[in-house]
């Protein structure tokens, strides 16, 4: 098309019959234009008559000018503050708009509007490529954790919640499947009951150096991933609840007091609250003894069950019965666990056909650190209705007890210091008066609490708020969501085994293992191209010198090379000359290596993974797997080696392709091709020429067993130096982040944007924290954290301060002046730098899918 810039022609705009309507208003901006200066209002709201004059310092950021202020107050009127409450929130808002646009939700955002409470919405999916073939996606799509929509109605609770039909799914015939095997065997899940999540830790002793060179890790990977700096504590949290504290665990851990250890949860809403037993086989039981007296359970006996305090003001149970120790944030959950016991696992996750199958198809042995199990039974309670609808009032809950909690800072920044009652509250006009009768209270100290649910860092659990009855809105929805469920599954209900691995002396590996993938899903497309265990066919992955950053491996099925043989037949045969009979030999593997390289276009995630780690796995079969490759050939040093059966043959074709030059039928007006030898080698050289604008360049040879297809045929070094197989047929995705040099720039910015833009949202719900009068930022964080059970964490050497009514970020700014740190070499950054290899393998097995992750830290 074409653009031009002609004046309005009256006689065509009447003959056409429309109407032309400017964009910006001239006489308003002329007028605008003619003002020397602007009128701004400023509001002053004190809780006294201030004697003496003001002194203000107005500051333009733009013109970097400052104006001096005198003003005198002592005109000013004693005022209800409703009469003001318009003006003051104008002005506020004004102030304000940086920090909750930057906030991402928070305080500022029940400020800004009414004492609304929103449900907060679902994450949005990731469908990177490390996302689908190391098996997150999988086991997204399996839980489905999304919350419930209902629509709000005044309806009573009428309908019984055990009258709801749950998700009517087949289990896997794992009697059948184990073919009177007797399968695998792990006696601590023996104590488990089969429908809880289940995590077994194989090396006890481990725990808290994983948890300290762990954590750090974790939440970095944490803020990549949702894109803000939260921290919730939740390992104090829940060592709180269970009675213990850090230094009582390292001293059992580190002493070699336990061999084992097995823990069970009723679902997984860990953030929010839910239950936790732990149950550890002891080495040593008398010498435990001696350190539960340090926990004030030195009464505990072989028979009973004691009830601990907790400093969180609930209580703690344990039992000891033989070498086992029991404890658990719930009493009912500790008692059934203490049965099974009784009773030898009857009825016991371990004992169940379906464990003792999935523990043969990943098996736990020594060099097991942690496994983790999600039963049929468990997802299935987890998709129930008591569950799903618990969660969902429990969620609503959360966000009014937010709700008032935010508008009684308000309160306190609008002068009502005594703001400690919803009385107070509702007369303030800070809340509606129908939230009064609602069973939500608020202490002297700011302390929201609901009568059933909690205070927000302590919300009660799901199965201490059981739901007996629900309304007939939240039936039709939970009905709603059932019938959408259930068009993911085929046959069968699947369960999902995850294991975590000492790979030699310096590396970990989580395999994951899931039996059947849903239907409808993102892997079916993949599922028709990659190859299939019972292809017996080896995913042998070539070995590159120098090192890419990246590599990606799949093996494709051979109708996926016929489709590919179909769709690009003619184009290759048109614009390079070479026989389309070529295309027969290839297969059944294709690789792409990027090399290392500053791009000046960023595609996908802008870290190491570059296209292949964004949100870009559109389409199906080979188009999702294709484009990532393409958009890393347009951007990226790449080489693209595709396996061909005759290398010989395949060179034959290039030589005769190389003999027609190029050739009239090959060019076009606006694409001209040409393909030609590289002096007396089997090396050829195919140019596209677009337009007489692009032209692209690739260099083509046949090494080894290998089509090798460069996008910079003029510079690259790069060579296969060996072939290795790989352990899982489909896929493969390496990393090398230690290959990284001449990207580290670019990789620099990624990091710091996302950085960037968690701090900005850690800011914002700081910053109204300062307003209602915390004396420090770090005052701020602890309040924020007592209120609401979290806070947002500082980055590594980052600070932030609080300087003329504007919280600030020394390396980043504040939300309206923002700004990044430079460049520096010798400083580490981003997720990736203590990573020094990643590896992501995968392959679809019987109906479902295997994966591991491999990973060597620095």
């Amino acid at each position: 098309g074409r653009c031009e810039r002609v004046k309005i022609d009256p006689e065509l705009i009447a003959a056409q019959q429309v109407k032309i309507r400017p964009i910006v208003n001239r006489d308003a901006v002329k007028a605008a234009a003619a003002q020397p200066t602007l009128p701004y209002k400023i509001v002053l709201v004190a809780d006294k008559q201030i004697a003496d004059p003001l002194r203000l310092v107005a500051s333009n950021q733009v013109l970097q000018q400052k104006l001096s202020i005198r003003w005198d107050t002592s005109d000013g009127s004693s005022v209800p503050f409703d009469e003001v409450r318009e003006s003051v929130t104008d002005a506020r808002r004004f102030a304000w708009q940086p920090y909750m646009m930057a906030g991402g939700g928070g305080v500022l955002n029940v400020w800004d509007q009414s004492a609304v409470a929103d449900s907060p919405a679902d994450p949005p999916r990731n469908l990177s490529m490390f996302s689908i073939l190391g098996g997150r996606a999988a086991v997204e799509e399996t839980l489905q954790l999304q919350n419930l929509t209902v629509t709000n109605s005044d309806e009573d609770a009428t309908v019984d919640v055990d009258s709801l039909q749950g998700v009517d799914v087949t289990s896997h015939p794992f009697d059948e499947m184990l073919d009177g095997q007797p399968g695998g065997r792990l006696e601590m899940a023996n104590f488990v009951p089969a429908d809880r999540f289940f995590v077994y830790i194989g090396k006890p002793e481990s725990i808290p150096a994983l948890l300290d060179t762990g954590a750090p890790f974790i939440a970095s990977m944490g803020t990549v991933l949702t894109g803000n700096c939260l921290q919730y504590n939740l390992q104090s949290r829940y060592l709180a609840r269970l009675g213990m504290n850090r230094d009582w665990l390292d001293a059992v851990l580190t002493s070699g007091m336990t061999s084992e250890i097995a823990l069970f949860a009723p679902d997984l809403f860990f953030i929010d609250g839910t239950d936790v037993t732990v149950v550890a086989r002891l080495r040593q039981p008398q010498l435990l003894r001696q350190l539960l007296g340090l926990l004030g359970a030195s009464e505990l006996s072989s028979e009973s069950v004691l009830e601990l305090p907790t400093t969180t003001g609930g209580s703690a149970y344990m039992a000891l019965r033989d070498d086992l120790l029991f404890a658990s944030t719930h009493r009912g959950e500790l008692e059934q666990s203490v049965r099974l016991h009784q009773n030898r696992g009857e009825n016991s996750l371990g004992v169940s056909s379906e464990f003792r199958y999935m523990l043969m198809q990943l098996e736990v042995s020594d060099a097991t650190r942690i496994y983790a199990y999600f039963s049929d039974p468990f997802v299935r309670r987890l998709v129930g209705p008591e569950v799903k609808l618990g969660q969902r009032r429990r969620i609503l809950a959360k966000a009014k007890l937010e709700a008032i909690t935010a508008r009684s800072l308000l309160a306190r920044l609008d002068g009502h210091a005594h703001a400690d009652s919803m009385p107070d509250l509702v007369r303030s006009g800070h809340l509606p008066e129908s939230w009064q009768s609602e069973g939500t209270s608020i202490d002297t100290t700011g302390m929201v609490s609901s009568k059933r649910y909690g205070t927000l860092p302590e919300m009660r659990t799901l199965p201490d708020v059981p739901v007996q009855k629900v309304t007939p809105a939240e039936a039709e929805a939970y009905r709603q969501y059932v019938e959408n469920y259930s068009r993911y599954w085929r046959r069968f209900f699947d369960p999902i085994a995850v294991r975590l691995d000492d790979v030699g002396s310096d590396q970990l590996e989580l395999s994951t293992f899931i039996l059947p993938l849903v239907d409808n899903s993102i892997y079916n497309g993949l599922q028709m191209s990659l190859a299939h265990q019972d292809d017996k066919t080896q995913l042998s992955v070539p070995i590159v010198q120098p090192a890419p950053v990246l590599q990606f491996s799949v093996n494709l099925k051979e109708q996926a090379w016929q489709q590919i043989a179909g769709n690009f037949s003619e184009f290759f045969t048109r614009y390079s000359g070479a026989s389309p009979a070529m295309m027969d030999d290839f297969g059944p593997s294709v690789h792409v290596a990027v090399f290392d390289a500053d791009p000046i276009i960023a595609m996908g995630s802008g870290d190491v993974f570059g296209a292949f780690g964004g949100d870009v796995l559109r389409g199906s079969g080979n188009q999702m797997l294709m484009l990532p490759v393409a958009l890393s050939m347009l951007t990226r040093p790449c080489s693209i080696m595709v396996e061909t059966k005759s290398p010989e043959r395949t060179s034959q074709y290039l030589r005769q392709a190389a003999l027609a030059g190029n050739a009239p039928e090959r060019r076009t007006r606006d694409f001209g091709v040409s393909f030609y030898q590289v002096g007396d080698l089997d090396q050829w050289v195919w140019t596209m020429d677009l337009f007489g604008v692009v032209k692209l360049r690739y260099g083509v040879e046949v090494a080894g067993k290998y089509l090798v297809i460069r996008n910079i045929p003029w510079s690259s070094e790069d060579h296969v130096v060996s072939v290795l197989p790989a352990e899982l047929n489909a896929a493969m995705l390496q990393a090398n982040p230690s290959a990284c040099k001449q990207q580290l720039p670019g990789l620099f910015a990624a990091a710091a944007d996302g950085n960037r833009r968690a701090v900005m949202s850690g800011l914002g719900r700081l910053y109204p924290f300062m307003l209602s009068g915390s004396v420090s930022v770090e005052a701020a964080a602890r309040e924020h954290q007592r209120l609401f059970g979290f806070y947002p964490r500082e980055l590594a050497d980052d600070q932030w301060t609080w300087s003329n009514y504007q919280l600030i970020s020394a390396d980043y700014g504040q939300p309206n002046r923002q700004r990044q740190p430079p460049f520096d070499p010798d400083q580490p950054f981003g997720l990736m730098n203590r990573v020094d290899s990643l590896q992501v393998n995968m392959q679809f097995e019987q109906d479902g899918l295997r994966s591991s992750v491999r990973w060597r830290l620095r």
